[in-house]
């Protein structure tokens, strides 16, 4: 996964095998060109004297000729980088229930989409995110003082082993520990997405492991967002990292329980 210099002179799609190939780093002459398909996805790219031409479709019918013109001076050089969704996550536990004194982990799946830069990998030269799997919007807490996230659904598993991510989806860990005196139900939780990071191991792609401890409804949870050895090995490969340094999960709620909203009627 580490940035390689590739210089592309023809079309290249990729198969679902090699879908990693993607990242990295590209070196194009002004008026080379490249494509890229991959699950069903394609991403072209045209290269200018003073900048990009990019375009991003899911089938050759909503192809655009060129797509949108991105001007960017003369760099020659374009990076494609794993990204997680932009906006935090909402599990609904359904399923899950944790008891007293417990801690449960379990496993999600996340889709990825693509940052792409100019130059170098920096927040001032990102010039698009290309969205591989849009996932429905949503909203997290009260009607007033929540806010806007993505639904990332109920599925999950308990076995590290047996998560397999479809070709352009990461797996998240998540690890709830129950300090309260109550048991948990764990109707929705909420996962910043910002404060992740990602790793490549073996041939799968891994975030932080989320480690969440409740404490009550009257208590403010704590989360944080490590590596571990068991999960990520000693020198865990890093693909990205986290889009913000902010990472004091005690400053934000991380579980919310729906019948709080009814609780009047």
């Amino acid at each position: 996964m580490a940035c390689k210099t590739k210089c592309i002179k023809f079309e290249h799609i990729l198969t679902d095998m090699d879908i990693q190939e993607i990242f990295g780093k590209y070196k194009l002459k002004s008026g080379e060109s490249k494509k890229v398909t991959y699950n069903g996805l394609t991403i072209s790219v045209i290269k200018e004297a003073s900048g990009w031409w990019i375009n991003s479709f899911h089938s050759e019918s909503t192809e655009q000729k060129k797509g949108k013109f991105y001007l960017t001076g003369a760099s020659d050089t374009l990076i494609l980088s794993a990204a997680l969704p932009s906006k935090p996550l909402v599990f609904k536990g359904n399923d899950l229930t944790v008891m007293q004194g417990q801690t449960i982990r379990f496993y999600i799946k996340i889709p990825l989409a693509v940052h792409v830069y100019h130059t170098k990998k920096l927040e001032k030269n990102k010039i698009t995110e290309i969205i591989h799997t849009r996932l429905s919007d949503t909203w997290f807490g009260e009607p007033v003082g929540g806010e806007a996230a993505f639904s990332i659904g109920s599925e999950f598993s308990l076995s590290f082993d047996e998560t397999e991510p479809a070709i352009f989806e990461s797996i998240c860990p998540i690890s709830v520990t129950n300090d309260s005196e109550k048991p948990l139900e764990l109707e929705r939780l909420i996962i910043r997405a910002e404060n992740l990071s990602l790793y490549q191991i073996k041939n799968k792609i891994l975030t932080s492991l989320v480690k969440l401890n409740y404490k009550g409804k009257d208590a403010l949870s704590t989360a944080s967002y490590v590596t571990t050895r068991n999960l990520h090995g000693d020198k865990p490969q890093l693909i990205s990292d986290p889009l913000s340094k902010n990472t004091d999960g005690t400053l934000k709620i991380n579980f919310h329980f729906i019948r709080n909203i009814y609780k009047n009627i």
